[in-house]
């Protein structure tokens, strides 16, 4: 394991009080993997300091103002000769050996400073074209946090924006996208179905970043653990990303109804399983703009462990539905119309629906759009489907019983 050493700066400050402040700085490393973050570290305090014109060269030496024999401003040349040497401590105090060899012969700290960014961040086409390869070539790991490896992303964009070869922070975003494992296949086809702004793209690299790190979060402690200590989720529909078929654990709901002749593994992430003891049509009251319409999902498991009911994500998907994200949740579109929208609660996305009941039989049956409902022979293909949960699942008991331990295929 690699560890950063730490320099203490201490320095005098006249504005505070005449008190001494101490910093610790990590030092610059002798290979510059961490020059842009000592350089943050560092240019925070030259600016507290009130030395960053000092370095960056706006604040510059006066020019000597002689009369006679005598300099009329020398005591302004002392005090920026003065504060030039307090910058070139600052810099020089928290360098290794090797960076510290490349402008011991410097005079000034803007030369320091100008010979660092040099030599670590450079100004040649082949830093650019590096720093473009790393940002479309990259390979992101789910074996590592996402976190960290995003924002290296980001930060080797923001590099090219300092050596004037900018890119658009939507461009960047969608190169995030394409570095993702393809465990995150589902929801980088959701947000890149993101519809565009009048300004443009509406993808962002804080969207994406923030997406991805809600999914990792998600995929490590699953939904039941998200949702520790409500019990109001057995009557609601969670779009979920990572299951790979509907599920449901409420028999009261289907309209249709397989029982499986042996109950059916459904593996979650952590390797664990629950079963699946049959499979149909559920009937679910949709409400988009105020209309409201009856709509059959099919292919439904139903598994009595389940703490709640998962919309797949890709089970739709297959079908040609895509989701789209808007402020206030989702939605789901089809041939460009609005199917169905869902709402943002916590790190959940809950479907803006209601199951059939007795008080909805007035609502009419949708016939022209095949929507949600498809036609499928239960009997034929209960037992072939491969359906999996991820770590994201809504599990409200691991208790299993025995039974095949084949899982499904399709």
């Amino acid at each position: 394991m690699k560890h950063l050493s730490c320099t203490s700066v201490s320095f005098y400050d006249s504005e505070i009080g005449g008190s001494n402040r101490l910093y610790d700085i990590p030092s610059l490393e002798n290979d510059g993997s961490n020059f842009q973050t000592w350089k943050f570290r560092i240019g925070t305090v030259l600016r507290l300091r009130g030395l960053m014109g000092i370095v960056d060269g706006t604040d510059k030496r006066p020019e000597p103002i002689r009369n006679a024999d005598v300099i009329e401003n020398q005591s302004a040349i002392d005090t920026w000769d003065r504060r030039d040497m307090e910058a070139k401590a600052q810099l020089t105090l928290t360098l290794k050996d090797e960076p510290l060899s490349g402008i011991i012969h410097s005079s000034t700290a803007a030369d320091v400073w100008d010979k660092l960014n040099r030599r670590y961040e450079g100004k040649g086409q082949n830093t650019v074209a590096y720093l473009i390869k790393e940002i479309f070539r990259a390979t992101l790991s789910d074996e590592m946090p996402m976190e960290p490896q995003l924002n290296d992303m980001r930060h080797k964009a923001y590099i090219l924006k300092t050596l004037g070869e900018p890119i658009s922070d939507s461009v960047v975003a969608h190169a995030m996208l394409l570095s993702l494992p393809d465990s995150y296949s589902t929801l980088r086809t959701i947000l890149n179905s993101s519809p565009a702004t009048i300004a443009g793209s509406s993808l962002s690299t804080d969207t994406v970043i923030t997406q991805v790190l809600t999914e990792e979060k998600n995929a490590k402690l699953g939904n039941s653990q998200v949702l520790a200590g409500r019990n109001d989720m057995t009557s609601k529909w969670v779009v979920d990303s990572g299951a790979s078929s509907h599920m449901s654990s409420r028999r009261d709901w289907f309209i249709t109804y397989q029982k499986l002749q042996e109950p059916r593994r459904v593996w979650m992430g952590d390797e664990r399983f629950i079963l699946a003891i049959g499979v149909g049509q559920v009937q679910v009251v949709l409400t988009v703009n105020g209309k409201s319409l009856t709509y059959l999902i099919p292919n439904v498991y139903y598994i009595p462990e389940l703490s709640g009911n998962l919309l797949s994500v890709s089970a739709l998907g297959r079908r040609g539905y895509t989701l789209e994200f808007t402020k206030s949740g989702c939605q789901l579109i089809k041939s460009g119309e609005v199917i169905a929208t869902a709402r943002e609660e916590g790190n959940l996305y809950v479907l803006n629906a209601a199951p059939l009941t007795s008080e909805h039989a007035y609502i009419t049956t949708t016939s022209d759009l095949d929507s949600l409902l498809c036609s499928i022979d239960i009997s034929e293909n209960a037992s072939e489907v491969d359906s999996t949960i991820p770590q994201t699942a809504l599990v409200a008991s691991t208790n299993t019983s025995t039974g095949s331990i084949d899982t499904w295929h399709r």
